[in-house]
């Protein structure tokens, strides 16, 4: 992919449930991010902001 984007607090930092089956961490782990979006739920300008950032990224790869 050209950019990953972590969405949420699970996503970009994890969750108190990590260490269960279910849960494998942030995503950074196994992906590389390109974009946090942090918050639980994350806020509209927040996720406004971070496609923002995102498409300052996508512009400047071309």
């Amino acid at each position: 992919p050209k950019l990953v984007v972590a969405v949420g607090d699970g996503a970009c930092y994890g969750t108190p449930y990590d260490t269960t089956y279910a849960c494998l961490g942030p995503i950074d782990k196994f992906l590389p991010v390109s974009v946090y979006i942090g918050g639980d739920p994350p806020s509209p300008s927040d996720i406004l902001a971070g496609l923002i950032e995102c498409q300052k990224q996508l512009s400047s790869l071309n």
